[in-house]
């Protein structure tokens, strides 16, 4: 299966996103379902934008550098919070700090700076306009203005601009429920005794936390023994959106996933897909659950997950993009492959000056475990491509890339119609 076809297949099967509503300290890194607009304009009302004095400007319309402007000090403060209740006489000022709404008649604010004060005395040297040192009412936002649109990823930076207007709950797309199974005779859970011809499962735990990071709710399933009636009995009756298993997804003596999605009724959309690493993927349905079977080697069903299963799980949360977060580098050293299927190369994105560029972890290089800690971006050579040579600009991907960072890169995009 072509992995162009295999991508559309697979957000195909999604059905139309549900929502609920949360509290606003639980919406971090949700996703919003409808358009959120003011409800009011913020600020409210004229407010002080500096300390200093509230005035009327027509005070102060006819100083001169030889006739100033000597306005009585009324006895009483305004700070942010105060009560706008306060009048102001023509010839008089009132002491006003940052925030605080103007009293009536002023319309102007003279930093403290700028005056000359004494006792109950303010000497003013200049004239002022109407509004200096004033936010007028809606100079944030006004009321009925959209405040933020569906399909906006929550960051911090959103969800303070959400809770400057007193939302205390918003609606959000469900996230996606994800159960993971890891399936070989070989494999210990991390903790157990080792001895033996094992090795401990980091597959599922690198899907379940892949999965975590694109806002799904990951729950292990645990181990499966190479046995297809094992396996289907692990998955039989599943409460979940996409089931993951890894490993056992190709045609030797002991790969049975597809054996036992056969045997639970699961509908096998394809079997491979054109992808190197990656390529023994499978993709099924049953009902409303989406199956993916990812390859046994951790970095290869890495790879899968983020071509194939990361797109489901955005979709599920409103988002339905084939857009992915990446930056333009050059590339440090030749590439060369057969053409006819997709590859990706892991590698490490350095800063040269002012340049990135990207090294490609050297194929072959027996160090390549000890590598993967830096080796966190990747870029993906298409099929009709045979060689790149050094020098040339690549887009660089990144493993590890979690929802939250969408909008840094812009590349979050609204489902069509489901905005409010």
């Amino acid at each position: 299966m072509e992995l162009t076809e295999a991508k559309a297949i697979a957000r195909d099967l999604v059905p139309t996103p549900k929502s609920e509503r949360v509290w606003l300290e639980q919406a971090l890194g949700r996703v919003l379902a409808e358009n959120l607009h003011a409800d009011r304009d913020l600020p409210g009302e004229a407010r002080a934008s500096v300390d200093g004095f509230a005035i009327a400007s027509s005070d102060t319309t006819a100083i001169t550098a030889e006739k100033p402007c000597v306005l009585r000090l009324q006895g009483e403060l305004l700070a942010a919070g105060d009560a706008a209740k306060h009048r102001l006489s023509t010839g008089d000022c009132l002491r006003i700090l940052t925030g605080a709404p103007l009293p009536e008649n002023a319309d102007a604010v003279a930093a403290q700076e700028e005056i000359f004060r004494e006792n109950n005395r303010v000497v003013i040297k200049r004239s002022f306009v109407p509004g200096e040192g004033v936010i007028s009412p809606g100079a944030d936002i006004q009321k009925n203005n959209l405040l933020l649109a569906g399909g906006a990823v929550l960051t911090p930076t959103r969800l303070a601009l959400i809770a400057a207007f007193g939302y205390a709950t918003i609606p959000v797309w469900l996230q996606p429920r994800v159960a993971l199974l890891a399936t070989g005779n070989e494999l210990k859970e991390p903790g157990e005794n080792l001895e033996g011809p094992y090795n401990y499962c980091n597959n599922r735990y690198l899907a379940a936390w892949s999965a975590a990071l694109q806002g799904g709710h990951p729950v292990h399933l645990g181990i499966a023994a190479d046995d297809p009636e094992l396996i289907a009995g692990n998955l039989q009756d599943v409460e979940a959106d996409l089931i993951i298993s890894t490993g056992g997804v190709g045609h030797g003596d002991r790969d049975f996933i597809l054996t036992a999605w056969k045997l639970l009724g699961v509908e096998i959309l394809f079997e491979e897909v054109n992808l190197m690493p990656g390529r023994r993927t499978a993709l099924g349905i049953r009902g409303k659950r989406i199956y993916v079977g990812l390859p046994g080697s951790p970095w290869g069903a890495q790879v899968a997950f983020e071509q194939l299963a990361a797109p489901i799980l955005l979709k599920y949360q409103g988002i339905d993009t084939s857009a992915c977060a990446s930056v333009p580098a050059t590339l440090q050293s030749t590439l060369r492959k057969r053409k006819g299927f997709n590859k990706v190369v892991r590698g490490t994105l350095q800063r040269n000056f002012s340049k990135l560029t990207f090294r490609p972890v050297k194929k072959g290089n027996q160090h390549l475990f000890a590598t993967l800690h830096s080796s966190l971006s990747y870029i993906l050579l298409e099929s009709h491509v045979s060689e790149l040579s050094a020098g040339s600009e690549v887009l660089v991907r990144f493993h590890d890339f979690p929802l939250l960072a969408f909008p840094l890169f812009g590349i979050e995009s609204a489902r069509e119609g489901c905005h409010a």
